[in-house]
């Protein structure tokens, strides 16, 4: 059985459980961190203008009382 280098593992050569084991994981975990980032970014971004239309709106505020920020959450 030919050796593989662990360059030439990471390139796709080699053998299958070495190809797809490690890399994919790395690769899904990538991936999900990329997500949960984008999920994050767009949450605050939302809170964002919910927070801007609570400021420049006094009658939502009052009527609203204003909210705590555990609840301002759910209202994007």
């Amino acid at each position: 059985m030919e050796k593989w280098s662990s360059c030439e593992i990471a390139h796709g050569y080699g053998n299958y459980e070495n190809r797809f084991n490690g890399i994919e994981e790395k690769e899904r975990e990538r991936r999900r961190r990329k997500r949960k980032k984008k999920e994050r970014k767009k949450i605050a971004v939302k809170k964002k203008k919910l927070m801007s239309v609570l400021q420049n709106n006094p009658n939502i505020t009052s009527s609203l009382n204003l909210i705590p920020n555990s609840k301002a959450d759910v209202l994007y």
